[in-house]
């Protein structure tokens, strides 16, 4: 299982591949975007990219100087959220400025079909429900009987 410790230097790792991905795909398609409101998303979308990672290490920074100097499970567990947090808003925000930046090669945006949206919503929303449900067990562990 892992420390509290790595989960800040795997959303360091995390949020800096993402943003090279971005920053591969962006410049193979900047050329040929063919709106100002498709570059300035994918611009938007490689800034807020570049921010979670600088973010991200900030974060990492704060950590190691709390546990050198304050070590304790509370602010490990703070410092890991805040982690996680921007490692996730920072990713979804930037692949949502993507998608709108991929949006401006259509005269009408594409919309999904209801089905594919519960397929979606559901790839996204069990897992989260899982971590919930994870997080009240180690909250709440069960109590050992005498």
């Amino acid at each position: 299982m892992l420390k509290n410790t790595n989960i800040p230097v795997l959303a360091t790792i995390g949020s800096s591949g993402f943003a090279l991905a971005f920053l591969g795909a962006i410049s193979t398609l900047w050329t040929d975007t063919p709106t100002e409101a498709g570059l300035q998303s994918f611009a938007f979308a490689l800034a807020i990219a570049f921010a979670t990672v600088l973010g991200n290490i900030t974060v990492l920074g704060a950590h190691i100087i709390i546990d050198k100097r304050r070590p304790g499970k509370t602010l490990e567990l703070l410092t890991s959220g805040l982690a996680i947090l921007v490692f996730l808003v920072g990713l979804f925000t930037s692949a949502i400025l993507f998608s709108e930046g991929l949006n401006s090669w259509f005269t009408k945006a594409p919309i999904m079909s209801p089905s594919l949206i519960v397929f979606a919503r559901l790839i996204v929303f069990v897992p989260v429900l899982w971590l919930c449900i994870a997080g009240l067990l180690v909250i709440f562990p069960k109590k050992k009987s005498p």
